[in-house]
């Protein structure tokens, strides 16, 4: 054998034993795990690489898809054509999973077992009830499951802890500080609000005639930031969408009315609200005050009550109070989307989420 064999094949043997020990460092890796403690108290076995992710509901898929996307396994609905508009094209493909959120919806077993998560997060509130759901889950499916708590105004504790577990701690900081600095700048900026509140109406459903109660956290954003729910009604589930009258609208008088996201476009609800003839006589409609609520891929209000509820913080003081809250929207829009949603606005899509946010139409 001469020199040259020689060394070619000395390269190789040290090529083949460099390729084995990190092959085997990645196995040891991928079976190692740690034990933490979720924000539920419980110990939970987690892996030390974590490449693979899926969340019961939307508002976590949203918290996971702003932090660590490409290790997302699936989503938990099929997006809209007009959400569809806001999802850069190689997340447009994820399979539907399923999950447990809303009214009766279950996750789908046996695909959430193909897509083999490394992980589930459990984002939400944190009770008895959701503690002993998530418990049956994770028996059920044989995989670890993290609970967070999803409290708004402690958004970056969110980021934080979930960027440990999925290790991606720079990019949680990132999103942990700005939630942070929105979150003291609206309720210093509320602090100088007046004593009287905007009286608001949320509405919601086809027509406008469902809605949430005084005491639903769906309506956090809007009471955030200086606004009253006019709702003479307890909400007394969690999925909420009340059913009232328009005589119950009429009498509770309300100066400005929000209109549920329609991310499906058909129902058309702000329009209906502003020329249906029952709606007339109400302040808000007098005063061409009836806004919808950004949504595009996600509501800035409410379902899924996420982290997209920090711009919608921003939009509601700014169409409420616009010389305490005083924004460029459309600049603010740009940089949000940028920094969570991995997109550039374009005008036409600042014109889909703005343009019925602040002129109602006819």
């Amino acid at each position: 054998m001469n020199k040259k064999s020689i060394k070619a094949l000395s390269l190789l043997i040290a090529f083949t034993l460099i390729f084995s020990v990190i092959t085997v460092n990645a196995s040891k890796a991928a079976n190692q795990t740690r034990t933490i403690v979720d924000m539920a108290g419980r110990k939970v076995a987690v892996p030390e690489a974590v490449n693979k992710v899926y969340s019961m509901g939307p508002s976590g898929t949203i918290l996971l898809y702003t932090l660590c996307p490409d290790k997302i396994v699936g989503v938990n609905y099929e997006f809209t054509p007009r959400e569809l508009k806001f999802v850069p094209y190689k997340y447009k493909k994820l399979p539907v999973l399923g999950g447990w959120f809303g009214k009766n919806n279950t996750g789908n077993i046996e695909e959430i077992l193909k897509a083999k998560p490394d992980f589930i997060l459990s984002y939400g509130t944190i009770d008895k009830t959701a503690i002993s759901t998530v418990e049956k889950i994770q028996k059920q499916l044989s995989i670890p499951i993290v609970m967070v708590d999803s409290n708004l105004e402690k958004s970056y504790k969110a980021y934080e802890f979930v960027g440990d577990i999925v290790n991606e701690k720079e990019r949680a900081k990132v999103l942990a500080d700005y939630s942070k600095a929105i979150i003291n700048e609206v309720k210093e900026k509320a602090g100088k609000l007046p004593q009287k509140k905007g009286r608001i109406y949320y509405a919601e459903g086809a027509e406008g005639l469902q809605t949430e109660g005084r005491n639903s956290i769906r309506t956090l954003v809007s009471d955030m930031v200086g606004g009253l729910n006019v709702a003479g009604i307890s909400t007394t589930t969690d999925y909420g969408k009340s059913p009232v009258s328009i005589e119950n609208v009429l009498a509770w008088g309300p100066e400005v009315i929000l209109v549920g996201s329609d991310p499906s476009g058909e129902h058309k609800v702000q329009s209906k609200i502003m020329n249906d003839k029952r709606w007339a006589g109400i302040k808000a409609v007098k005063n061409k005050k009836v806004y919808e609520i950004p949504h595009g891929p996600f509501n800035w209000y409410d379902r899924p009550d996420s982290v997209n509820r920090l711009i919608g913080l921003k939009w509601m003081g700014n169409l409420f109070y616009p010389d305490v809250f005083d924004y460029d929207m459309k600049k603010e829009a740009k940089k949000f989307y940028k920094e969570f949603y991995h997109i550039d606005l374009t005008d036409e899509q600042l014109k889909d989420l703005l343009g019925n946010a602040y002129n109602p139409i006819r």
